[in-house]
């Protein structure tokens, strides 16, 4: 009997960048999780994730796109036959307007193109990382085009976030923000000249943009390095 190929461990760049912030046993919980997530989980956010994209896309039409996933998340909160995540999904979503809303003039990219495909995964030794870009970003000139791209993120900061927590949710969105610039990188680089400053982690519910940084080589070292340590305690993890 031949041996089936052994698959590369999997994890998205929100868990990689999660895994960067954590202290020893928060990095083994997160490859756990990652390895033993044996069914789907139910997807938050992605009527509400597709409209923001969309608008920043057609902005002619942004307004209009908006109001209509409002109105549509409103209907699933007044629909009795809704299940209580659609319910709970589509009140959170509105949150996520209300704060989309806020920071619309802080998307001052040149244009925002939507994907018309799933992103490739990511392979960072021998991990395949997901990197979910929700539009790409274009800029610069016929002679000089640049690309780039955008994740939104939308875990909600906790109230009364503290100093410390807020760096850790700021580094970790700077960690997405590079993981989108290595995707450019290795997947978009037809589309133009890939550019880390136009790489960016929307922290959606803060109301923040996390560009990558000008050190991003040393951030993707830390993340190439981290997908070492998960290719190599994955095979020791067991239900």
């Amino acid at each position: 009997m031949v041996a089936l190929p052994k698959a590369n461990p999997r994890i998205s760049i929100n868990d990689l960048a999660r895994y960067m912030i954590s202290g020893e046993s928060g990095k083994l919980g997160i490859i756990r999780r990652a390895k033993l997530k044996n069914t789907p989980a139910q997807v938050r956010y992605k009527a509400v994730r597709k409209a923001m994209a969309t608008a920043l896309s057609t902005p002619s039409r942004s307004r209009g796109i908006l109001e209509s996933c409002r109105t549509l998340m409103e209907g699933i909160i007044g629909d009795p036959s809704s299940t209580s995540f659609a319910k709970d999904d589509a009140e959170k979503s509105l949150d996520v307007l209300d704060c989309f809303g806020q920071m619309q003039n802080s998307f001052d990219a040149k244009r925002f193109v939507l994907l018309p495909r799933k992103s490739p995964k990511l392979l960072l030794s021998g991990v395949e990382v997901s990197v979910s870009l929700d539009a790409l970003i274009e800029d610069g000139t016929e002679n000089k085009p640049l690309v780039g791209g955008l994740v939104f993120r939308m875990t909600k900061p906790v109230d009364g976030e503290t100093s410390q927590a807020s760096g850790k949710r700021q580094n970790m969105g700077l960690y997405v923000a590079t993981g989108v610039f290595l995707a450019i990188q290795r997947h978009y680089e037809s589309s133009g000249i890939p550019s880390f400053r136009h790489c960016w982690s929307a922290d959606v519910q803060a109301t923040e943009i996390h560009k990558a940084p000008s050190t991003f080589k040393k951030r993707i070292n830390d993340l190439d390095a981290a997908c070492q340590m998960i290719a190599a305690i994955w095979p020791s993890i067991q239900e």
